[in-house]
């Protein structure tokens, strides 16, 4: 009977384990997802004042976070980089403003796959797919 328990109990958890991991992934790429809309939001806020978008690369500090009205969402406790780049890197985009707000995962089974949105709301990315 013990056997047959222990058995069971590795069945289930044979099924249970990657079903934890693809739920873990899941939750990591809607808080990225609503972090890029946050940054969205505040890049749009940022142009309607300054007329142009911030870039935000990595090592960007929070006064620069700040200016987007947010904080700098690298902070968090998702693994997970955030780096916003602007027109000035971006050459098709020259000379109409844009920005790409890019998350990285940065471990677990999607490391370094990237959900991206832009100045248009469109988001872009290989993580959805992982």
């Amino acid at each position: 009977e013990i056997m047959l328990v222990a058995v069971a109990l590795g069945i289930l958890a044979a099924l249970a384990i990657p079903n934890y991991s693809r739920a873990i992934e899941r939750s990591h790429l809607r808080a990225a997802e609503d972090l890029l809309l946050t940054i969205y939001a505040g890049q749009r806020g940022y142009f309607f004042v300054n007329n142009r978008y911030k870039a935000l690369p990595t090592g960007s500090s929070m006064n620069d976070w700040r200016a987007i009205y947010m904080d700098d969402p690298n902070l968090g406790s998702i693994p997970v980089t955030y780096v916003v780049v602007t027109n000035e890197s971006l050459s098709p985009c020259n000379p109409v403003p844009c920005f790409i707000a890019t998350a990285t995962r940065t471990q677990g089974t999607c490391n370094t796959k990237t959900r991206t949105i832009n100045q248009d709301r469109a988001f872009g990315g290989d993580w959805p797919a992982c």
